[in-house]
């Protein structure tokens, strides 16, 4: 019999019929990570069955697991944590017998009942759908020859095998904060640090705690044309290439008339939930207030300094799932004479409020530090294939005549498509419009003034983290720095031992070139608006954005979205906190997702104060 033995981030196959050495780090079954990605796992236990694998998930025909003895008790003392935790909020969820679950119509899973029938509703709808846009000539829909769906219900035995098969991969990651914790890295200080630190509950769900385990997850698969294939990976290009696609437009608009809600961080995954019409973070939706109550709780219990702590626990996010949720940013450059409102004297409930803002604020204060050391030139580093001009001017007319104005130019396009692509799906609407036009109006009213934006393209790539050439936060920075993706660049953050680096799937993406960004409408929106044809769709002077929808949930600890009472009350309280001002309903902007607001220095001009004049002769 064969038997399969991997080292830590070793990048070749299986060594077989080789000794397996007993040492802190050795993991020898092939799971996940280096051999096969996580929907491969996945297909593996689809096509296992009811009872799946003897062993762990991945094991090829033939080979055994030979993890050592102390692994072994160290990922069974985990799960056990991660199920007592779970356990706090109620016990788990019962699988489904056959007589409640039935077939998906043109797949080959099964769901509860109910979201069965559901669910072929969407999918013969969308596939309806999928021909008639075929027949316009939709270049994405040409590209699409099939929906269908990869997984539904997985009962509890199910779920742990894809927990334990998971975890060799998490237990590799975490390797070196483990080593660092004064028990020693299988203690139970390390099984502490797997849940509260590693944040294992807001990576898989516990065993018997899944959505797909009560029936009402789908996850949904595009069969797709040679060289267009779409992937079910939470890969961040694979992931923003889901997002782009007609399909996923398709559902957006859709899917909530047929009972399903999205879940966030998986553009696949949908869940059957009549009556909502948004999704979750987590597929286990409690993990996100366990995690909430146990992190930053137990630090010294468990032998980790506070510093470490919040370096390792802060986990910026790879992308935007909506770019609401991670661009919004203070001034750059407070205006002269700025000083705090009355309000920051008030006790209570605004010092409650800026306990679930203090994130946003260190992340804005480190992106100011990070770039002023990257230096401008690297942010204006840009492709040879750039679009072709004229383009239009950026004006601000200031009160009594005098005015100031820059020239755009090519990289300031191709920048602010990529921007609109990478972090906000790329649609022409009025959203993304706003977006842009707060952009618009923070460089001409603010950001210009200072010497590290001299150019637009620099204070667009300084705005989103995908764009830059280093990681900004060294807490993101520390949350990557052991995987295969993380590209060193030089160099650590000051105060820490943490190398400075980037992804280099973000690096890969800002090296593409003019012709491949996708989808179209971006680069048509970007060009729209830096030629002076892109109206400013009624917000302003506002020069800030935040999503105050994602604040009041964390404000309330809660995955639930506020009324829209409390929507608006918050978005008041947040804006005088700050001394800005909201803009208000504004027929044609939705803003549940994106506030938009007024500083102080956008006040003093009158509307329409900033604009982009077109090109001579355009």
């Amino acid at each position: 019999m064969n038997r399969a033995s991997w080292e830590s981030g070793s990048q070749a196959g299986a060594v077989r019929d080789a000794p397996v050495p007993e040492e802190v780090g050795h993991w020898s079954y092939p799971v996940v990570n280096p051999l096969r990605p996580p929907h491969e796992i996945l297909a593996l236990v689809e096509t296992a069955g009811s009872a799946g694998p003897a062993g762990p998930v991945g094991l090829l025909e033939g080979e055994v697991w030979s993890g050592t003895a102390t692994q072994a008790d160290f990922l069974n003392r985990v799960l056990r944590a991660h199920l007592a935790r779970r356990a706090r909020k109620g016990p788990p969820g019962r699988d489904l017998p056959p007589d409640e679950r039935a077939p998906v119509a043109g797949t080959k899973i099964e769901m509860r009942a109910d979201a069965a029938a559901a669910a072929g509703r969407l999918l013969a709808a969308a596939q309806d759908a999928l021909a008639a846009a075929r027949a316009r000539g939709d270049e994405d829909a040409a590209r699409t020859t099939r929906l269908t769906a990869t997984s539904g219900y997985r009962g509890a035995g199910h779920q742990e095998r894809l927990w334990r098969g998971y975890f060799e991969r998490y237990y590799k990651e975490s390797a070196a904060g483990r080593e660092r914790l004064a028990g020693g890295p299988h203690s139970d200080e390390a099984v502490r640090y797997m849940l509260d630190l590693f944040r294992i509950p807001a990576r898989i769900a516990a065993p018997g705690y899944s959505n797909h385990q009560n029936g009402i997850a789908i996850d949904l698969l595009q069969e797709r044309t040679a060289g267009h294939r779409i992937r079910n990976s939470t890969q961040t290009a694979a992931v923003r290439a889901w997002r782009r696609t007609w399909f996923f437009n398709w559902l957006q608009a859709n899917a909530g008339s047929f009972g399903f809600a999205p879940y966030e961080r998986e553009p696949w995954h949908w869940e059957y939930r009549p009556g909502r019409t948004s999704g979750g973070e987590f597929e286990d939706e409690d993990a996100y207030e366990d995690m909430e109550e146990a992190e930053y709780g137990a630090y010294e219990e468990i032998g980790v300094s506070e510093e470490y702590a919040e370096s390792v626990a802060y986990e910026e996010p790879d992308e935007c799932e909506e770019p609401d949720e991670c661009e919004a940013s203070d001034e750059y450059e407070a205006p002269d004479g700025y000083d705090k409102p009355d309000e920051y004297d008030r006790p209570d409930e605004l010092d409650e409020l800026e306990e679930y803002e203090q994130e946003w604020q260190e992340w804005e204060d480190d992106l100011e530090a990070e770039t002023a050391e990257l230096g401008a030139d690297r942010l204006d580093e840009t492709s040879d294939d750039l679009p072709a001009g004229p383009f239009g001017t950026l004006r601000l007319d200031r009160p009594g005549g005098s005015g100031w104005s820059y020239s755009f130019t090519p990289e300031d396009v191709l920048w602010t498509a990529k921007l609109v692509a990478l972090e906000a799906g790329g649609a022409d609407d009025t959203k993304n419009a706003a977006v842009i036009w707060a952009m618009l109006n923070r460089y001409a009213l603010i950001t210009h003034r200072s010497k590290r934006y001299p150019t637009f393209t620099s204070f667009i790539r300084a705005y989103a983290t995908t764009l830059q050439p280093v990681l900004p936060n060294k807490g993101a920075a520390a949350a990557h720095m052991h995987e295969r993706d993380f590209h060193r660049t030089g160099g650590t953050y000051e105060g820490t031992t943490i190398p400075k680096g980037q992804l280099g799937r973000h690096l890969r993406t800002q090296a593409e070139p003019w012709r491949d960004i996708r989808p179209d409408s971006a680069k048509d929106i970007a060009l729209r608006a830096l030629t002076g044809r892109l109206p400013n769709p009624g917000i302003g002077n506002a020069s800030e954005f935040a999503s105050t929808r994602i604040f009041w949930q964390r404000r309330h600890r809660t995955r639930k979205e506020p009324t829209p009472q409390d929507w608006r009350d918050y978005t008041e309280a947040y804006a005088r906190r700050r001394d800005m001002r909201w803009i208000g309903d504004v027929p044609g902007l939705p803003q549940r997702a994106n506030a938009f607001f007024l500083h102080r220095v956008g006040r003093k001009y009158p509307p329409g104060a900033v604009r982009v004049s077109p090109p001579l002769g355009g």
